[in-house]
This record gives C-alpha cells, structure tokens and sequence, in this order.
C-alpha cells in the first residue's frame, strides 16, 4: 500500500505578554499530537474514511518545516507533517490548517495558498487543503484565493469549518465521545469568558 502525506499546518499567534489566561493553542497542539484520527473524524468525515487507520501515521515535522517556514510567512510556524496510508493505497498530500485566533487575517488566503504552493513544487503532487478557523468573527469564513493578471488566473480553493457554527451544538458537543468535540466544545466556552 502506498503511503499518504498528511500535512498538518498549526498557525500559532505569539502571546502579547508571558502571562495569557486564555491560552488557546496550548490544548490543540496536545490534542493534534494525540488525537490526529479523532480531528480528521470530527472536522473532515469524508477524508477520514479514505484513511486506512489501522496503519500508525509516521510524523514528518520537520519535513514540512523545511518547506514553509521563512520570514514571508512570519510567525507562522507549520506544527505537523504526518504519513498516513489511503484504504485505496493512492498517493496524495493533504495540507491542514488551524486558525487559532481571536480575529479574522486578512492574510490568511494568500497563506494557505502559499502553502499549498511550495507543497506542491516540494512533492510535485497537490495537496489537499483544509482549514479550521478558530476566531469569533461570524462573517469570515475564508475558502478561496483568487488572482487574475492578463492572462493568468489563480483560483485556489480549500475546505474550511468554523468553530463559530458548532455553538448550537455546544450542548451535545459537552456529552460526546471525541476530543474535538469536547475541545471545539472547550474553546467555544473560553471564547465566552476571555480575560476573565
């Protein structure tokens, strides 16, 4: 069977301060480092049943690194890079993002498609993107980037769930089984009471 690259891309905003009672990325880092088959069940049901989990991922991390951390992209720091292997045995990269913010960024189109991009050119195989946006504005909900010159055209787009819609479930998020439940549940709650 022929091995999947999984590419886990944890976007993490420094602290303002040492002290910061509302410490989002902390739980998600622990929770992606022990919990990967739970988030892609929870977020992405359709790409985890093309994943053959009775194989253990192997992690890459410092594989996607290499290709996506240089100053263009900031403080953006890529947390994960793991191999799973596909049910079908087909080769394919899959890019994923997490937002862990309390606004929306302007720039966070252009940086998944950067992303995608140098994926792309190091593997010579499209990644498939996908995002989860962790911020408290209702109205950004980012799945494209889109640049037209002349005659060349840029239209990249990428799959994206927000944190934001699971709040009328947040109930039946607190009585589930799976982790990322209970941390959307978790970060949805925190979100209610920051700097409290």
């Amino acid at each position: 069977m022929y091995a999947y690259k999984y590419v886990f891309s944890l976007e993490i905003n420094e602290p303002t301060s040492e002290y910061n009672p509302d410490d989002y990325d902390s739980p998600w880092k622990i929770a992606l480092d022990n919990y990967l088959e739970e988030f892609i069940d929870f977020y992405f049901p359709k790409i985890s049943q093309l994943i053959d989990w009775s194989v253990e991922p192997k992690s890459l991390d410092n594989e996607l690194q290499a290709v996506v951390k240089d100053s263009e992209l900031g403080k953006n720091r890529a947390d994960k890079l793991v191999e799973v292997t596909l049910k079908t045995g087909n080769k394919r990269l899959l890019n994923i993002h997490i937002e862990v913010q309390s606004q929306q960024d302007a720039s966070f189109e252009r940086r998944m498609f950067t992303y995608f991009y140098r994926i792309f050119d190091k593997y010579g195989e499209m990644p498939l993107s996908l995002a989860v946006l962790a911020d408290t504005s209702p109205n950004w909900q980012p799945s494209s980037y889109r640049q037209q010159q002349i005659t060349s055209e840029i239209n990249f787009n990428f799959a994206s769930v927000k944190l934001l819609n699971y709040e009328p479930l947040l109930e039946e998020l607190k009585n589930t089984n799976n982790a990322f439940a209970l941390l959307t549940a978790a970060h949805l709650i925190t979100k209610r009471t920051k700097h409290q």
